[in-house]
């Protein structure tokens, strides 16, 4: 009867569990497809301010490069790229949970949660590749600008497959960087301000007052400090990805060269000095911002990361040849290893 209770219990236990996946999975979905497509007009500012980075030409400000996308038409013009940006949107939620969850079992949630967006980046990096195309070309005139628009199938004969990943290292950079700091933020502000359940029993059922708009602040603050500290590499991620890898000089021959990241990160230097680095930066800070504040513990699910980190890492517990003579206590929160000889 005993055994029947415990395989019942541990029956609930992983049913609880799926559903608890499927519910954060259908939430954060759908969270990052809204999102996605209110903050998609800063996205498209953001872009075309740095493709639009010139040295000894001032850059455009962010109100004037929200109107120059504008153009010709408000709808058209600000949600440019929506395609693309919608599919990456789909996809991000779905490729991190599946790594996080299959990493936290052997893993701590912090590291756990990097590996996972590092998997998540590869893996919708030519989505984003496509965005960034669509989305920079609203302020650089149309002549300049002819390579941003051209099929997938046309990059794929003249740039080749790779050419999808391109930028792939500033992409890392930013992304695993920005979800690191904005874990780290969350956490520490929560502990800080002593806002939420500390307990890692992740009982939500009856929150005190206030709770999901502290936590919703909380987040916003932290996703807008990731992104103001890893706008450098968004800028160089941009630039590479907007490169125009193949041309055709006065002689009729087509040559090739490659984006670097030493030599992007020179060149963007070299236009603008250090401020250069954080051109679009205000787009991206406020899209973060704003995105925290709407999602809230969902934003880079800083909440399951917090409560995981709290909670023992499970490692293999080798038991010697007499058992009997190992004294665990039960609430023991740290595995002991035993070598035999």
């Amino acid at each position: 009867m005993a055994a029947s209770s415990s395989g019942s219990s541990r029956r609930r236990g992983g049913s609880d569990e799926y559903g608890n996946f499927q519910f954060i999975l259908g939430a954060s979905t759908i969270g990052s497809l809204g999102t996605c497509l209110l903050l998609t007009p800063l996205d498209v500012a953001r872009h075309s301010t740095q493709a639009a980075l010139r040295a000894r030409v001032t850059t455009p400000t962010a109100l004037d490069a929200l109107r120059a996308a504008a153009q010709p038409g408000a709808v058209s013009g600000l949600w440019r790229g929506l395609p693309w940006a919608l599919g990456r949107a789909s996809f991000t939620p779905l490729s991190f949970l599946l790594v996080y969850e299959q990493q936290k079992g052997s893993k701590d949630a912090f590291e756990a949660g990097l590996w996972a967006r590092t998997a998540q980046t590869l893996f919708v990096q030519p989505l984003d590749f496509l965005r960034t195309l669509r989305q920079a070309d609203a302020i650089i005139a149309p002549d300049a600008s002819a390579h941003l628009r051209r099929s997938v199938m046309a990059i794929i004969s003249s740039d080749g497959g790779r050419s999808f990943w391109r930028g792939l290292l500033p992409t890392l950079a930013r992304d695993v960087g920005a979800s690191g700091v904005c874990w780290a933020c969350y956490s520490g502000l929560r502990r800080g301000f002593g806002v939420g359940d500390f307990s890692g029993d992740g009982d939500w059922d009856t929150p005190p007052n206030g709770l999901a708009l502290s936590l919703a602040v909380l987040a916003s603050a932290s996703a807008a400090t990731a992104a103001m500290l890893t706008q450098p590499f968004d800028v160089v991620k941009t630039r590479m990805q907007i490169h125009e890898q193949v041309r055709s000089d006065k002689e009729g021959y087509r040559r090739s060269k490659l984006a670097r990241v030493s030599q992007t990160f020179r060149d963007v230097y070299k236009m603008g000095g250090l401020p250069a680095f954080w051109t679009g930066g205000v787009h991206r800070v406020l899209s973060a911002a704003i995105a925290g504040l709407l999602l809230g513990p969902f934003y880079e699910f800083a909440q399951n990361v917090s409560d995981d980190s709290l909670r023992p890492v499970r490692k293999p517990f080798i038991l010697p040849k007499d058992p009997s003579s190992i004294i665990v206590h039960p609430r023991a929160t740290k595995t002991m290893f035993i070598e035999v000889k």
